[in-house]
C-alpha cells in the first residue's frame, strides 16, 4: 500500500529518491520540465558521486542530446572520473566519459519502450535492465537507478490504457536480487488531463510512493 504522498522542492525530492530503499518503485509527478531537468541533473550527480552504480534517465519531452547538456552544466565539480591523471577539463566532455563507462545512460523513451512497428514491447525495457545488471556485477557495480519520463505511451502510442497496462505489469516493489530502484516521472498536466480518475488511482496506488515536485 502506498505511503502518503510527499511534496517537496527540487532538492527535497532528490533527497527521497537517493534515500530510498534498494528494488523502490515510486510515482514522480513534475510540474514544468525545467523543474524535471533540475531534478534529474541533481540526483545524477549525487549518484555519479557516490560511484556505486548505475544511472539511467530515459528522457520524452527533452532529447537525449539535450539531456546531455543539462548534465554536463550540473556535473563538472564532481570527482570520480576526473580523479584520472590525465582529465583535463578544459577540453574533456566529463558526461561522455561517464556515457563511456557507463556509470550513467540517457535513452529517449520511445526507443526503451516500443519495438518493432512502433508496439509497446513489455519486456523490451526489463530485457536491457537484466543485461545491464550482469554487466553491473562483473563490473563491480552495486546496482541500477532509472529515472524514466513515460510520456511516450499516451503522445506516441495514443492509448492511455496501454500505459496503465504497462504499470500494473510491473511490480510494485522490485526483487531484491534485482537491485533497481525505478522512478516513473510524469508531467502534471499529463497526468491530470489526460488520465481518467480511475488510471490515475491505479498508478498511485500500485507505486511505493508518490512524489509531487515543487517549483522551488
Amino acid at each position: 500500500m502506498i505511503k502518503n504522498p510527499f511534496t517537496g522542492s527540487v532538492n527535497e525530492i532528490t533527497d527521497q529518491l537517493v534515500q530510498s530503499e534498494i528494488s523502490s518503485h515510486f510515482i514522480l509527478i513534475y510540474p514544468s520540465i525545467e523543474v524535471f531537468r533540475r531534478l534529474y541533473s541533481n540526483y545524477v550527480k549525487k549518484k555519479l558521486k557516490d560511484g556505486n552504480g548505475i544511472t539511467i534517465i530515459i528522457s520524452y519531452y527533452e532529447t537525449s542530446s539535450k539531456v546531455k547538456e543539462a548534465l554536463s552544466d550540473s556535473l563538472q565539480d564532481i570527482s570520480g572520473i576526473k580523479d584520472n591523471k590525465d582529465y583535463n577539463p578544459g577540453t574533456d566532455d566529463i558526461v561522455s566519459e561517464y556515457l563511456k563507462e557507463e556509470s550513467l545512460i540517457i535513452r529517449d523513451s520511445v526507443n526503451a519502450y516500443f519495438g518493432p512497428f512502433d508496439r509497446i514491447d513489455k519486456n523490451l525495457f526489463m530485457n536491457f535492465i537484466r543485461d545491464l545488471l550482469k554487466k553491473a556485477k562483473n563490473s563491480g557495480k552495486k546496482g541500477i537507478s532509472v529515472i524514466a519520463d513515460l510520456g511516450s505511451f499516451y503522445h506516441h502510442s495514443g492509448e492511455t490504457q496501454d500505459l496503465v497496462d504497462y504499470e500494473l505489469s510491473l511490480p510494485s516493489k522490485y526483487d531484491d536480487d534485482l537491485k533497481l530502484n525505478g522512478f516513473c516521472a510524469y508531467h502534471k498536466q499529463d497526468f491530470e488531463r489526460r488520465l481518467t480518475e480511475e488510471q490515475k488511482q491505479s498508478l498511485i496506488h500500485h507505486h511505493g510512493q508518490l512524489l509531487i515536485v515543487e517549483d522551488k
